[in-house]
């Protein structure tokens, strides 16, 4: 059955409910044209109803000037929406100037954040997000904190030092691990560095970003199937960008021909993100 299809009982059709791993939410919009600064949180509200989403992890970014201010944006969405679990994003690279401490990051799990989401769009910010995330290990683990990595597979090894503390954390790597659209080389060379973290029990994968790998995105989430299982996948829509590359319902059923039995496609559609997020701790956070 097809993520999000619906299935008839009891004389009514109802939805399968599933859970969403990657979603922003920007106050002007994800194109600088919202109307308001909530139009795109409920223009998803729509689409939640529609297509049966529960819980959802919504993804911090401040990268660029125009998305400034991000994470207070998000933790007032969150308020007064209990299916909406924020992560906060935080640059990493020396350059940014800021310094991130545990403590920077024990403010924002004491707000409801479940977590980071961290962003590494160069080989520098790989090997600084590794320093870092180290040094931040603490209360994440404590916490059991949700860490959302934007971070192409070959860059992923940058971070083994990083990656092996963050035992207790989980880590979601986001998009497929980036891996280029289908007439790359083969799909197991484009994903090498992300499946040698497979060997650590608390990394996993969103099946997010399908757009972006075009054609070769479900030879990819086989591949990743094959390797991670089903447990340590996250579905994800990766609302509002995917919106550019088509309607909503094609990230809904982009991955509905992976070979899963009906527990293992819950698993990967919603019972994994919804017991990472049960697990999150700190005394901001509710279930």
């Amino acid at each position: 059955m097809p993520l999000g299809a619906g299935r008839r009982g009891a004389g009514r059709m109802e939805l399968s409910v599933i859970n969403d791993a990657h979603v922003h939410f920007f106050a002007s919009g994800w194109r600088g044209t919202a109307a308001a600064p909530d139009g795109d949180v409920r223009e998803y509200e729509e689409l939640r109803a529609e297509h049966g989403i529960d819980r959802v992890l919504a993804v911090g970014y401040e990268g660029e000037a125009r998305y400034a201010g991000n994470n207070e944006h998000v933790a007032r969405l969150a308020e007064g929406r209990p299916w909406l679990a924020p992560l906060a994003y935080l640059d990493l690279r020396p350059q940014a100037g800021r310094a991130v401490t545990p403590d920077t990051v024990a403010a924002w799990l004491g707000r409801g954040f479940a977590g980071l989401s961290v962003y590494c769009p160069d080989d520098g910010a790989a090997r600084a997000a590794d320093a870092a995330l180290a040094s931040l290990a603490g209360p994440l683990t404590r916490s059991a904190a949700v860490v959302s990595l934007n971070c192409p597979a070959p860059r992923i090894p940058l971070l083994s030092g990083a990656l092996a503390r963050l035992a207790g954390a989980c880590v979601m790597v986001s998009h497929l691990g980036q891996p280029g659209p289908a007439d790359a080389p083969a799909p197991r060379e484009r994903l090498a560095g992300l499946l040698a973290a497979a060997r650590l029990p608390h990394v996993g994968v969103k099946l997010s970003g399908a757009y972006a790998a075009g054609a070769g995105a479900l030879r990819y989430a086989r591949l990743l199937l094959e390797t991670f299982g089903p447990h340590r996948l996250y579905w994800g829509s990766d609302y509002a960008p995917c919106l550019d590359a088509g309607p909503f319902a094609d990230t809904v059923t982009a991955f509905a021909a992976l070979p899963l039995s009906p527990a293992e496609r819950r698993l990967v559609t919603h019972d994994n993100l919804g017991a990472a997020l049960d697990r999150v701790t700190g005394p901001g956070r509710t279930t």
